[in-house]
């Protein structure tokens, strides 16, 4: 994977950059992490291997990341809808603990143009018009999360028309580090099909 910027009102956002085809995928980490945790997992690997180019958001504002700036939500949207630009084919975003109300919203606004969703545990799911939401969703939890438990989203997630809901047994709030395999085929899967 290569490291890439692009220009935010006057400020130099990173990000990696693996080439795949043209369909692609953009992956926000959660609060505690930065982009390198899907790399660890071995995921924009196992996505590119599929044929799709993936770009991994070091998100402004996260503890972790090496884009030490401070951005609020609208702002990370507008990130978000800088990278799908470059998506030439379909276009996925995944967003973890904290983000996934970041990629939610963006599918909010965008519509038609988004053609999936994956939220991981997701901290927040308030204020989100789901009814605005036309790409197909997955949300993924760990079967043993106390920070972000199902029961807190599950149905504002379920009024999503074509969401589905996933379980990952054993596994914590960060369930892509507990169980990657099963993580990774989960996701593959989702954004495989059509």
């Amino acid at each position: 994977m290569e490291v890439r910027r692009l220009s935010y009102k006057g400020m130099s956002i990173a990000y990696y950059y693996y080439q795949g085809g043209r369909d692609g995928i953009i992956l926000l980490h959660g609060y505690s992490f930065n982009s390198r945790v899907w790399d660890e997992i071995g995921l924009p690997q196992a996505i590119g291997g599929l044929g799709f180019s993936v770009m991994s958001l070091d998100v402004p504002g996260f503890p972790q990341s090496s884009n030490k700036l401070s951005m609020n939500e609208s702002q990370v949207v507008s990130l978000i809808g800088m990278l799908a630009k470059e998506i030439e084919g379909r276009i996925f975003v995944l967003g973890a603990s904290a983000s996934a109300h970041a990629v939610l919203k963006f599918a909010e606004e965008q519509g038609d143009a988004v053609s999936g969703v994956i939220v991981v545990g997701p901290a927040s799911v308030r204020g989100i018009l789901a009814e605005r939401i036309k790409a197909r969703v997955l949300a993924v939890w760990g079967e043993e999360d106390d920070i972000s438990p199902p029961y807190k989203s599950e149905d504002m997630i379920r009024s999503i028309r074509g969401s589905k809901m996933s379980i990952i047994k054993g596994a914590k709030h960060a369930c892509y580090l507990n169980r990657p395999k099963t993580f990774i085929k989960m996701v593959s899967d989702f954004i495989s099909s059509k």
